[in-house]
């Protein structure tokens, strides 16, 4: 069994443990003076409205300094958003934040022309200039992910005025946000004769407690919170249905389904397929959910018994031995891939890895073009929490990779690609602590497994099964209200749960409300790429098929280079193939196989 301490006080301010902010900025009064510079570079960049094409040096001229200014402003934003948060409550970073949308939405007012300008030219004759000029050859896949848009792209005034319009189109996001972070309030628990506070923060540890009835009323409590306010959280995501039609018949699109396809550069195949191959797999998590039952002792899995702890006595892993762990567990990846990751953890400084008072609750990983990668924690020595520390590192890595190998203009990969990078590390992670485990280390793993592979592979498919019910029928004119919106959510998940899950229809009905996911729309089913793809890689990895790792660091090095499905063809995965999520499924197969054993052999 893995064994260690909790964490102490001194690690906690240990700035060991924290990032280094002033290796992006200095101060803020750098960071600002960088904010005043991008504005006038923007006005200066405006003054080639009408020229672009006059010459190919006057084009080459213009994008070299667009890439500089993009590199610029996401660098002021990536500051901005680290500083936030660090402490959400703070005032100052808030302004910090505000300041940069404002001036990322001038920015884009101000350069709204390039694209219809740049399409006056036929492909054909950007193609000649990009071959007779050799400056321009780095921006070929750039220039045609313009031209592909062509069909959906308005003329400069147009552009323009869309471009303020999309303020106007985050207006839902931001009201279910105030509803949701600042409004919603939820009833204390009771643990212990102690009244506690449950919170959005907090939620997880309850949903996760030993002790059924703490998780019985957590949950209970939770739900009323949304059902307390499912008017409004309703009425903000079916305007975000309407702004979302209206803003794709704007650009020529016939739905909001097709044109956030389109921008993501996914075949409308790969969305039936993740979510046919999801469906035909219920009854595999329908067994897990009865495996789950019988690990815990009771008759039925309850809706709020699925993140019970399996394991009685789960391992405590200080953060220093995670980091061990996770480096180990990683050989499959070779020593380049290991001694980065080291360095990073070790000495660069790219994890703040314990919680603090106004730190932001979820893990997430950031850094941008000239910067080292950073990635959040809140970590606790549990399991899951080193399964966030290799997936969180998995992302970083992939930064790395990318930003070393590509320019700044292909820097930005796309989230599927993005996903499998992050969820490889898990599979690496999952396969090497198993080998020698015993039972209740063992069962923290298959806990971690399950939470991602749950959400992933059952719940967001499912919910996204929703989501497109709701854009269709906006699509085509009509409307939903919040009670149809909750119905529809009870019949997907009771056909996913069958009767190995036992529910209360109006607490699941307002599952949807706690997914943000929902308003970038069509974003949710993409994760069940990324988990699918890195098992398929992480199979061909474990088993020494030779290539795997060089082809998987040549998939790292991409970027945005190429469309996402021929660079997941870089590591030989179709990811319009139903195929591919089904040997998936194998993998969440043998998880299950585990976990029915130890329940059929039970001490």
């Amino acid at each position: 069994m893995l064994e260690g301490t909790m964490m102490t006080p001194s690690k906690v301010s240990d700035t060991r443990y924290q990032w280094n902010l002033t290796t992006i900025f200095p101060d803020y009064r750098n960071w600002h003076a960088e904010l005043t510079s991008i504005r006038v570079q923007a006005q200066s960049l405006a003054e080639f409205q009408g020229t672009l094409l006059q010459s190919p040096q006057t084009l080459a001229d213009f994008l070299a300094r667009l890439e500089s200014l993009g590199t610029q402003l996401v660098r002021v934003y990536t500051y901005a958003h680290l500083t936030h948060s660090l402490d959400m409550r703070n005032d100052e970073s808030n302004a910090m934040m505000q300041l940069v949308r404002g001036l990322s939405t001038q920015v884009d007012g101000l350069l709204a022309f390039y694209r219809p300008e740049i399409l006056s030219f036929t492909w054909n004759e950007l193609d000649r200039l990009i071959t007779e000029h050799p400056e321009l050859e780095r921006y070929r896949f750039f220039l045609s992910t313009i031209e592909r848009a062509r069909p959906h792209t308005l003329s400069s005034q147009e552009e323009a005025i869309a471009s303020q319009l999309s303020t106007l189109a985050h207006a839902p996001e931001s009201i279910r946000d105030a509803v949701h972070d600042g409004d919603m309030r939820f009833r204390p628990i009771r643990i212990a004769d102690e009244n506690i506070e449950l919170t959005h923060g907090t939620i997880d540890e309850y949903l996760q407690h030993p002790t059924r009835e703490v998780r019985r009323t957590a949950y209970q409590s939770y739900t009323d919170g949304y059902m307390a306010n499912s008017g409004a959280l309703g009425s903000t995501l079916t305007w975000e249905a309407t702004s979302g039609a209206i803003c794709a018949k704007i650009h020529h699109h016939r739905s909001t389904f097709q044109q956030r396809l389109f921008f993501d550069d996914l075949s409308p195949a790969v969305y039936h397929a993740v979510i046919r191959s999801c469906r035909e797999h219920y009854p595999l998590f329908q067994r897990y959910f009865r495996a789950r039952a019988a690990v815990l002792k009771i008759d039925k899995t309850a809706a709020y018994d699925i993140f019970a702890p399996l394991s009685q006595t789960p391992p405590s892993i200080p953060y220093d031995d995670a980091v061990a762990l996770v480096l180990e567990s990683l050989s499959p990846l070779g020593e380049e891939y290991i001694s980065v990751a080291r360095r990073g953890l070790l000495e660069e400084h790219w994890a703040d890895v314990y919680p603090r008072p106004g730190k932001y609750s979820n893990a997430f990983s950031s850094g941008c073009y000239g910067t080292r990668p950073f990635f959040l924690l809140n970590y606790a020595p549990t399991m899951p929490e080193v399964g966030t520390l290799a997936h969180e590192l998995g992302h970083s890595m992939h930064s790395f990779f990318t930003h070393r190998a590509q320019p700044s203009v292909y820097s930005q990969y796309a989230m599927t690609v993005a996903e499998t990078a992050s969820n490889l590390n898990q599979v690496l992670l999952r396969a090497h602590t198993l080998k020698h485990a015993d039972r209740e280390t063992s069962l923290a793993v298959l806990d971690e497994a399950f939470f991602f592979v749950h959400r992933y592979l059952f719940m967001m498919p499912t919910i996204s099964r929703v989501e497109h019910s709701l854009h269709t029928l906006y699509a085509r004119g009509r409307t939903l209200s919040t009670a149809d919106i909750r119905k529809a959510t009870v019949t997907a998940f009771s056909a996913a749960y069958g009767d190995s899950v036992e529910y209360e229809p109006e607490r699941l009905g307002m599952m949807w409300a706690q997914f943000c996911h929902l308003y970038r729309p069509y974003y949710m089913f993409q994760y069940a790429i990324g988990i699918s793809a890195a098992m398929a890689i992480g199979h061909r990895l474990l088993s020494d098929t030779p290539g795997a790792r060089e082809r998987y660091i040549e998939f790292l090095s991409l970027g945005a280079s190429r469309p996402p499905m021929e660079i997941f063809k870089v590591v030989g995965v179709d990811i319009t193939d139903p195929q591919t999520y089904r040997e998936a499924f194998k993998v969440v197969a043998g998880y299950v196989e585990k976990l029915e054993w130890f329940a059929a052999n039970d001490r």
